[in-house]
């Protein structure tokens, strides 16, 4: 079944795939546009309910460090395999670099962001407020819209996407201090949300990476919590 609104159409034969005349767009890119927006207008939302000042500044170095992530996972297969990617040039278009990819974007974006934050002089729990919880909920809102738009999603990737919009709201709680490490504890749970998601759906097998570097990370945080914990004792 094909639905045609003006010129507007779905494309049964590919359903990421928007017609509006002659011009097709890949939904997923005009998702993440869109996400992109929702996540800059929640950074300002977040900053007010902080009472923090340069939102502007602060919403705009989110965007760049998502978006230059987003274009290392994208082309960092060409960077693992190099040899292919000279071969045949074309791989590049559809190809990524998987969760390597996303692993050496969210490295090298996030010191570019942490440069220009200093550059900016932004505090470190500035920092931590605008990276992770709008992280969180962009992931959030992009894996809800692709079940939406694009495919069918399982009730669990449901429950786990809309987890995580939950907790990235929890953030504009006023009550929650905004210091770095209530941060790191939003994204320790969400951590454990995606490790919990991959277990319940026995893919923890096929995604072995990506579930150790979740649960590396959930150990690490751990340990920081504790110690930083024990400090203030």
């Amino acid at each position: 079944m094909m639905v045609i609104v003006s010129k507007l159409e779905w494309r049964t034969e590919m359903r990421d795939t928007l017609a509006i005349g002659p011009l097709n767009i890949y939904v997923p890119y005009l998702m993440v546009a869109v996400v992109l927006l929702i996540g800059y207008g929640y950074i300002f939302l977040l900053l007010h309910t902080h009472n923090r000042k340069n939102k502007k500044i602060l919403a705009g170095e989110w965007v760049q460090m998502m978006l230059l992530t987003i274009l290392i996972w994208k082309f960092s297969n060409a960077l693992f395999h190099p040899i292919q990617a000279i071969n045949n040039p074309a791989r590049i278009l559809y190809l990524n670099g998987g969760t390597y990819g996303w692993v050496l974007g969210s490295v090298i974006a996030g010191l570019v962001f942490l440069k220009n934050g200093k550059h900016h002089h932004i505090s470190i729990h500035a920092m931590s407020l605008i990276t992770i919880a709008p992280t969180i909920l962009a992931i959030g809102f992009y894996g809800l819209l692709k079940g939406w738009v694009v495919q069918y999603l399982p009730l669990t990737a449901i429950m786990l996407y809309s987890y995580l919009v939950f907790l990235s709201f929890v953030v504009l709680y006023k009550k929650v201090d905004h210091h770095w490490l209530t941060s790191l504890r939003i994204l320790q749970w969400a951590l454990i949300g995606t490790v919990l998601y991959f277990i319940a759906l026995g893919q923890a097998t096929w995604n072995f990476d990506a579930l150790w570097i979740v649960a590396v990370l959930s150990i690490s945080i751990l340990i920081i919590d504790y110690k930083q914990a024990h400090q203030r004792k």
